[in-house]
């Protein structure tokens, strides 16, 4: 379109230079060229052409002592009716259309370019700084480029144009949370953090908040908080190979928790195998209710405690015997009274489960509050334990908090 206007300008000052320049010419120039051809040709002789070129020489004296201003005022006038009727001409018989980019260009264009296409996009951020869909775009763009740092600077404009109880709110913190997590070279980002927390509590369901938080639990060796956030997220997916990603890393998480928690079980010979089943065995199906409640004394403790939410923990094993626990909860900032349940669905390993005992079997429960969200016990951590009896398919106990650990 440049190049267009340019053209346009050039052929208009070329014709206004045609049309123009014989106004200025002075005619006694053209009276003495044609005067001096015709003596040259002896049209004329020697006296004639004297005294015609003295009536020339007069002629011209009395016209610049009364200058005509016909030719100037003609001359303005071309200089401004000209480019006005070049464009109403152009508007009635021309093709503007043709100027514009034909539907999808641009996108194609920007999409073979995503250098141009970002410069552009920052561009618009810049002439209208208070649109968030400007920044967003510009932050999607620069993400696809692995420029997460300024992507990163990109969705905080957009954040600080986005209400505190907007729902788009929590995908814009993930978002900025994840390109915070690509641009860190070093330990895990504070700030990263602060906003996957901040996500989960203005939408608690949010996908990307949740793989992310996952992901960060895993880095830092709390499986058991990335397994509940990666547990939570399973069921939101709809897509098979995202799902299978997803159980992959929530197997290699419990495997993990299953190595940490086995270990801190400390059993008295690490020997000794678990005891074989039988079909008939595995067929049982027990379900243990249990209610947990917390003395005043934790009670006080948990209303005073400002540092991060503890994680109450309530898993079943096997008295005096080494190897993962057969069910497992976890319950972050827990609110007494709980009532939580123990069954085969929370296995750590399959096979490896309350049912595997067989009806009559003995199972020991444990309860723990942990401040530090650990699955591994803790001096100072709250505690209770009790055994149960396998004799019936349901079981209910009641297990009250009241003593630390030492």
């Amino acid at each position: 379109m440049t190049l267009f206007l340019v053209a346009s300008l050039l052929l208009l000052l070329l014709a206004l230079a045609i049309v123009l320049l014989p106004l200025f010419r002075s005619p006694v120039l053209a009276q003495h060229q044609r005067l001096h051809k015709a003596f040259r040709d002896g049209l004329l002789t020697a006296e004639e052409f004297a005294q015609k070129f003295q009536a020339i020489k007069d002629q011209a004296g009395h016209a610049h002592a009364r200058p005509r201003r016909s030719n100037s005022v003609l001359a303005v006038a071309l200089l401004l009716l000209m480019p006005l009727a070049g464009y109403w001409l152009y508007q009635q018989l021309g093709t503007p259309d043709a100027l514009q980019w034909p539907a999808g260009a641009r996108n194609n264009v920007a999409a073979e370019n995503p250098g141009n296409d970002i410069e552009s996009l920052q561009a618009l951020a810049s002439a209208e700084p208070d649109n968030r869909s400007h920044w967003m775009r510009l932050a999607s763009a620069l993400t696809r480029q692995s420029r997460f740092k300024e992507s990163a600077d990109a969705l905080q404009q957009a954040l600080a144009l986005t209400a505190s109880d907007a729902p788009e709110r929590a995908d814009i913190l993930a978002s900025l949370a994840e390109n915070q997590l690509f641009a860190a070279t070093g330990s895990i980002p504070a700030t990263a953090l602060n906003n996957l927390q901040e996500a989960l509590q203005i939408d608690a369901d949010n996908p990307r908040a949740l793989w992310l938080s996952g992901a960060v639990a895993f880095q830092q060796a709390d499986y058991s908080a990335a397994i509940g956030h990666w547990q939570t997220l399973l069921p939101l997916v709809d897509d098979a190979g995202i799902r299978d990603s997803i159980q992959q890393q929530l197997n290699q998480a419990l495997a993990a928790l299953h190595s940490e928690v086995g270990a801190d079980l400390n059993a008295t010979d690490n020997s000794t195998p678990a005891p074989a089943t039988d079909t008939a065995a595995t067929a049982f199906a027990p379900q243990i209710n249990v209610t947990i409640e917390f003395d005043t004394a934790l009670q006080q403790r948990l209303q005073q405690h400002s540092g991060p939410a503890p994680v109450l923990f309530l898993f079943a094993r096997r008295p005096d015997s080494p190897g993962p626990p057969l069910a497992i909860q976890r319950v972050e900032n827990p609110q007494a009274p709980l009532q939580l349940t123990l069954s085969n669905a929370q296995a750590m390993v399959p096979g490896n489960d309350l049912g595997s005992l067989g009806q009559g079997a003995a199972v020991e429960l444990v309860a723990r509050l942990s401040w530090s969200g650990n699955a591994s016990a803790a001096s100072g951590d709250w505690q209770n334990t009790e055994n149960v009896t396998l004799e019936d398919s349901i079981h209910s106990v009641r297990l009250l908090l009241a003593k630390t650990i030492d």
